[in-house]
Parts: C-alpha cells; structure tokens; sequence
C-alpha cells in the first residue's frame, strides 16, 4: 500500500472518529434525557431532565458536568431500599433538583429541592408527611438494631401513630459511602435523626433516576 493511500485511510478513519464524537455529544445527551424521563413519569406526572457532559460518552458510565431535574405530580415506585441515589449524584459536578407534588411510599412528598454544592455536599429543602407507623417499619427494615429500636418506638407506642407527621429538612448534609449526615440545619423528626431521614426521602424520591 503506497503512503497516499495509507494517508487517505488515516484521514477517513480520523474523519469518522471526529463525526462520531460530535454526533455523540449532540445525540446521546437527549436520548438518556428522555430515558430518564421515562421512568421517572412511568407512573404520572411530569419531568424535564437535563444532562451535560464533556465528552458526552462519559454519561454512558453515569459521570457528567451537571444533572437538572424538574418535574410535579410523580408518582415513584420505590422498590430496593439498598439502593443510594446519592451514590449516583455525586458522579455529577453540578447537580439541581427541584420537585413537586411527588408520592413516593410511604412519603407525601409537597416540595423537594435538592442543590449540589461541590464535594458530595448538598443543599436540602423538603416539605413532606408521613405516617408514624411508616416511619417506624422503614427504621426498623432500614436502620439495623437501632432501626429496630427507632422503629418499635415510633411505630409500636406511639398514640395516633396513623396520622400523618410533618417532615421538614433545610439544610446542608454530606453524603459519603452510604452515610448521609446533615451537617447545617439539623433536625430530628419522630426521634429519626435527619441525615438519615434525608438519606430515605431522597432514595424514595430519586429511585427510578
């Protein structure tokens, strides 16, 4: 093969590289856009998801520069409690989430704001309710022995243990390896301590991301 032509077949295969990079950044982002979209309204409701990466290819290993939610009236099937959605936001550079109007078992969920501040730190405003007694079986199934302990608790004694309780967050918590601890703002509902409560509302709101 003379070098002509081995220059010319360097140059296409550089010319194909050069289009499949630039279709990928324009194309892949809208389709897992629309793929995270999908389940999170396979149930009602409404979402816009946005994703940036650069190259684009990196969202296919779940990293990117910014991930943007926004969306009301979901209604999410939260299924495997060892999932962590903070395990997959923290892959994200810029992160913010800002929903409404969400059911995410066993949470009523009236507003959840969720704003990446850099570091696996985040900024947390949620408005939500839930029963006593859900609170006290997701404790206990989740929490381990001191699960257990919050759980029959909350859930066992508690008078009225059927109404719903308010649940509010607003503040900065870290989320590293699983644990989630709120590091400003801290508060404690129904005797669960807020990180971890935050940790739970945020799985059962994030789960089909």
């Amino acid at each position: 093969m003379g070098r002509s032509r081995i220059r010319l077949l360097a140059a296409v295969v550089a010319g194909i590289v050069v289009l499949v990079a630039v279709a990928t950044h324009f194309l892949l982002p809208p389709y897992l856009e629309g793929r995270v979209e999908d389940r999170l309204e396979a149930h009602g409701g409404n979402a816009d998801v946005e994703l940036s990466a650069v190259p684009a290819i990196r969202l296919l290993a779940g990293h990117g520069d910014r991930l943007e939610i926004a969306g009301s009236g979901l209604e999410v099937d939260f299924d495997d409690p060892d999932e962590d959605a903070f395990d997959r936001l923290n892959k994200f550079d810029e992160v913010d989430i800002d929903l409404a109007d969400v059911e995410a078992d066993p949470f009523q969920v009236d507003t959840f704001r969720l704003e990446g501040l850099g570091d696996n730190h985040y900024r947390i405003e949620t408005d939500a309710s839930a029963t006593l007694q859900d609170l006290g079986r997701i404790a206990g199934e989740r929490f381990g022995p001191l699960g257990g302990l919050i759980g029959s608790i909350v859930g066992g004694s508690a008078p009225f243990s059927a109404a719903p309780v308010p649940i509010e967050l607003d503040g900065e918590l870290v989320a590293e390896d699983g644990d989630v601890e709120m590091v400003s703002g801290d508060a404690r509902v129904a005797k669960i301590p807020a990180g971890p409560l935050a940790r739970l509302v945020t799985n059962a709101i994030l789960s089909d991301l």
